[in-house]
C-alpha cells in the first residue's frame, strides 16, 4: 500500500461500525459453500467445468453477473432472487464438477449490482451493490464487511449513484470501484467517480471525478501501473502508481465493456450506444490503437468479451438481433479477424454474462428465458 495521504484520508473515514460488521458476521452466513482445496489425490491446477446448465432462479428481473475461481471450482453468481419468501440480491456459488447450487448469500434489498471481483489469492469476493461494497469470505461463505461509499454531494431529492464497477490490484491491497454519478428525480445525472479502497484498513483512501455518468467496467494492468475505466462517454486511463490522479480520455465514444490480455499488453474496448459495430484494441504499452474492430453493417451488437488464459481468443455473444440460439463469436486479436471454425450457440435468448474458465476450455455463460415453460435463468458451462 503507498504511503502518502489521500484526500479521503485527509478528510473524515468511512469504515464499516463494530456494531455493523458484528450483526454482518452473526446475520451474514448463508448456505454452506462447496469443500475448499482439492483433496489430495485430485488433479493439481484449475479444473474444466461440466458441461451442462444450472436452474439459478425461476425468475430474475435484473441482469445476472460472475467469476470464476482460481482453481475453476466455483462459479459465484450475483442476481436477483426470492429466496424463502425473501426478495433481494444474492450470491449464488455453483459448483462446476457437480452441477449444483451450493449455496446463497443474501446481500441486501433489490439495488443495482455489478459484477463480483476476487482477490488475486481467491480467498476474498467483492459485490457493489447500490452505494456500498459486500466484502465475502469465499470458504466460509460469509459476509466479513458491508463498506459504504462516502456520501456523494448531491442535491435534495437525488438519488446516490451504485458502486459496481470493481477491480482488484494485483497484490490485493487495493479494491477500485466505480461509481455512478447521482441521479435526478426528473432524470437529471451528474459524473460519475472511481475510488480507491484499501481492502485491509476496509476503508475508502482516495477518488477521483470521471467525464461520464456511469462507469461501466474497469481493468488493472498486472503491473498495477494504471487502470483502465469504460464509461458511457469514453474509455479513460488512470496511472495509479502514486494515486488516482486525474482520469485521461483514451478514446472517444462509449466504451463500456473491456477485456484485458493476461499480461497486460493489449486491451479490448467494446462500443455501445453510438458505437454498436465497433470495437478499439489498444496496445496499452504505447497508448496507441492497434486496430478498429467492425463487426458489420447495422444494428450489429456484440456484448460479454471474455479473454482466454494467453489472450489469442476473444470469445463474445450477440448479433444483429436477440434470436435463438444466440451465437458465440471467436475474435482473434492478433490478426484482428474473426475465426469462423468455432461455432457454437447459447439457447437461451437473453444473455447476461460470459467468463473463460481458469483452464482455457471452458466458457461459463449466463442466461435467462423470460416466457413459456422453459422460464428461468441458467448458468450454461460448455467445452471450447
Amino acid at each position: 500500500m503507498r504511503s502518502p495521504a489521500s484526500a479521503l484520508r485527509r478528510g473524515s473515514r468511512w469504515t464499516v461500525s463494530a456494531a455493523t460488521a458484528a450483526a454482518l458476521l452473526l446475520g451474514g452466513a448463508g448456505v454452506s459453500g462447496a469443500s475448499g482445496a482439492a483433496a489430495s489425490g485430485e488433479p493439481h491446477g484449475p479444473v474444466s467445468g461440466v458441461p451442462g446448465a444450472v436452474r439459478l432462479a425461476e425468475f430474475t428481473w435484473e441482469k445476472v453477473t460472475e467469476a470464476v475461481s482460481p482453481d475453476g471450482r466455483k462459479v459465484y453468481l450475483v442476481l436477483t432472487d426470492v429466496v424463502g419468501g425473501r426478495q433481494g440480491v444474492y450470491l449464488s456459488t455453483v459448483d462446476t464438477q457437480t452441477g449444483t447450487v451450493t449455496a446463497r448469500l443474501p446481500l441486501g434489498d433489490p439495488a443495482p449490482y455489478g459484477r463480483p471481483a476476487l482477490s488475486p489469492d481467491g480467498h476474498r469476493l467483492y459485490v457493489g451493490v447500490g452505494s456500498a461494497v459486500y466484502v465475502i469470505d469465499t470458504g466460509t461463505n460469509t459476509v466479513k464487511a458491508r463498506i459504504a461509499a462516502p456520501e456523494q454531494q448531491l442535491p435534495a431529492g437525488w438519488t446516490p449513484g451504485a458502486a459496481t464497477s470493481l477491480a482488484a490490484d494485483p497484490d490485493g491491497e487495493t479494491l477500485y470501484v466505480g461509481q455512478s454519478g447521482p441521479s435526478g428525480p426528473a432524470g437529471q445525472e451528474q459524473p460519475g467517480r472511481i475510488l480507491e479502497l484499501s481492502t485491509g484498513d476496509q476503508e475508502f483512501i482516495d477518488q477521483t471525478a470521471v467525464t461520464g455518468h456511469t462507469v461501466n467496467d474497469l481493468a488493472v494492468l498486472p503491473d498495477g501501473s494504471s487502470l483502465y475505466a469504460g464509461t458511457n462517454l469514453d474509455l479513460l486511463r488512470l496511472d495509479i502508481g502514486t494515486g488516482l490522479g486525474t482520469a485521461k480520455v483514451v478514446d472517444l465514444g462509449a466504451k463500456d465493456e473491456l477485456a484485458l490480455s493476461p499480461d497486460g499488453s493489449f486491451l479490448l474496448a467494446l462500443g455501445s450506444v453510438r458505437t454498436y459495430s465497433e470495437g478499439i484494441g489498444l496496445d496499452t504499452g504505447t497508448g496507441k490503437v492497434r486496430f478498429v474492430m467492425k463487426y458489420g453493417s447495422g444494428y450489429f451488437e456484440y456484448h460479454h468479451p471474455a479473454m482466454n488464459a494467453d489472450g489469442s481468443r476473444v470469445y463474445l455473444l450477440g448479433g444483429p438481433s436477440y434470436t435463438i440460439p444466440v451465437p458465440l463469436y471467436t475474435f482473434v486479436p492478433g490478426e484482428n479477424r474473426f475465426d469462423q471454425s468455432v461455432r457454437l450457440s447459447i439457447p437461451e435468448p437473453y444473455i447476461h454474462a460470459l467468463a473463460v474458465g481458469p483452464d482455457g476450455h471452458s466458457l461459463y455463460v449466463t442466461g435467462c428465458v423470460y416466457f413459456d415453460s422453459a422460464k428461468g435463468c441458467f448458468l450454461r458451462t460448455l467445452h471450447i
